[in-house]
């Protein structure tokens, strides 16, 4: 079917369905506020643990120029997105939304393992995040996406552990911002990314379920609607055919009651 007809199981520019890129086009548009509400976590985080709880050492400055550069593509994706929040944006393609859409969720677990270095390594409290990131792309990104995310995370948080244990670089140990300072255990890194880990896991297989089955209620009803189109669609083709077809011999029957009541070929009879 053609892109202009405006139904939405008419096929884009790529030949995607209409609903689906739109939906895409707001799920990444979804993310992208998400990151803003992280970039600012981070930031008034930072802050906190310098001028309030007074953690010595805290590279304030870096944090903040990752901040800054989190918000310099943030604010690129979301002006992306915003655009293609329409699906028939002409010279653009499904497939370029799709490579910065990732891109972007690629880049705020970097940009996050960056933040998580900075203020503790593994040991970091801002690894919690990653959580937040994970849950964020159970709920938004598709199937395999959200599994892509989640492995994602969990390689980044083994190599924050296995960077650390192997002694080829230590982050930085901050008093009050970290547990200890003593050199990691074995057994504490091991259980570190197994704990952490499975916490991916689990909670990327409790959302994927309630997820699945909300999209699959929402598939059915997008489908519903688009039958139900197809019908009143129909019924108004026949209806206008109907009226068409009566219209002459209605016409034509008038035509001869009026003469018959006129008297026009003589006095009507019994």
């Amino acid at each position: 079917m053609g892109e202009g007809s405006g139904r939405p199981w008419d096929g884009g520019p790529d030949g995607s369905p209409r609903d689906h890129r739109r939906l895409v086009g707001e799920t990444f548009y979804v993310y992208a506020r998400v990151r803003a509400l992280v970039l600012v976590a981070i930031v008034l985080a930072a802050l906190f643990a310098r001028h309030v709880l007074g953690i010595e050492g805290l590279d304030v400055r870096a944090l903040t120029l990752l901040s800054a550069w989190i918000a310099l593509y943030g604010a690129a994706a979301l002006a992306f997105f915003r655009r293609y929040r329409d699906p028939d944006l002409p010279g653009r393609t499904f497939r370029l939304l799709l490579v910065v859409g990732y891109g972007a969720v690629v880049l705020d677990f970097l940009s996050l393992t960056a933040a998580v270095w900075l203020v503790g390594g593994a040991r970091s409290p801002f690894t919690a995040f990653y959580l937040l990131l994970v849950m964020a792309s159970c709920v938004l990104l598709s199937r395999r996406a959200a599994l892509a995310v989640t492995g994602l995370a969990s390689a980044l948080l083994a190599a924050l552990v296995a960077v650390e244990w192997s002694g080829l670089a230590s982050p930085p140990l901050l008093a009050g911002a970290v547990a200890g300072t003593a050199p990691l255990d074995d057994r504490y890194a091991l259980g570190l990314v197994a704990v952490h880990g499975m916490l991916f896991w689990l909670s990327a297989a409790l959302l994927l379920s309630l997820t699945g089955s909300l999209r699959s209620v929402e598939q059915r009803v997008r489908l519903a609607n688009a039958e139900l189109q197809r019908l009143s669609q129909q019924r108004k083709g026949f209806l206008q055919i109907a009226t068409h077809n009566l219209a002459s011999p209605l016409g034509a029957v008038t035509m001869l009651l009026q003469g018959l009541r006129a008297e026009q070929v003589g006095a009507t009879t019994e």
